[in-house]
């Protein structure tokens, strides 16, 4: 079964959790009150609000159902960060006091200019406070760089160097069916077989427009 709803992440927590430091949570939902009971299972102390599309849109039945939703983790955390390139999010950075990260907009607080895929991996910029820092992963597409600064920019909250999620960001191994580079009798496969959107299927094309 499923690990994201409130059930699977109770039976997951009662078989696996012991004396962690960091406990990650995926939140799924499909329809109001689903993020806060699983809120007030795990108590979070950081969130993260990737995007606002249109998912589950058949259960949710409006978009204002569907944001409410995702923004009973906001209320719930202490913590709250939000991708600033979704649609609706920029609008609640007052309400929650929120830090937000982009993939280009300079108003949020890291964000990432100069992505390049080159060689089989993808080169970029991440600004923090008017600072530059280089990094380089083995993940392919902005959709990664975006998950990776949302990674990011809860790991400096949390303290941790640039120096140490440079490293961190290299060694990130590719995902299986989402934009995974295969090589197999010479000739280069890139296996976007989990993704189930318009936004991941430009992507890929990005991505293949860039590889030799």
């Amino acid at each position: 079964g499923s690990t994201n709803t409130l059930m699977g992440i109770t039976k997951h927590i009662r078989e696996n959790l012991i004396h962690q430091e960091i406990y990650i949570v995926e939140m799924g939902a499909r329809e109001l009150g689903n993020i806060k009971e699983i809120c007030d299972l795990v108590h979070p102390e950081i969130g993260i609000i990737s995007y606002i599309g249109n998912q589950h849109m058949e259960y949710f039945e409006s978009q204002e159902n569907l944001l409410k939703t995702k923004l009973e983790l906001a209320e719930s955390s202490k913590s709250v960060f939000f991708n600033l390139d979704s649609p609706f999010l920029g609008d609640y950075k007052d309400k929650f006091h929120t830090k937000y990260y982009s993939l280009g907009d300079k108003e949020a607080n890291l964000y990432v200019k100069n992505i390049e895929i080159k060689n089989e991996y993808t080169y970029f910029t991440v600004v923090e406070d008017e600072k530059e820092y280089f990094l380089k992963t083995k993940l392919l597409g902005k959709n990664h760089i975006s998950n990776i600064l949302a990674a990011l920019i809860v790991a400096r909250s949390l303290g941790l160097s640039w120096t140490m999620l440079e490293t961190l960001t290299f060694s990130l191994p590719q995902i299986q069916h989402r934009l995974e580079l295969k090589k197999e009798n010479n000739i280069t496969i890139l296996d976007n077989g989990f993704n189930s959107n318009i936004e991941g299927s430009k992507d890929a094309l990005e991505v293949m427009k860039a590889l030799p």
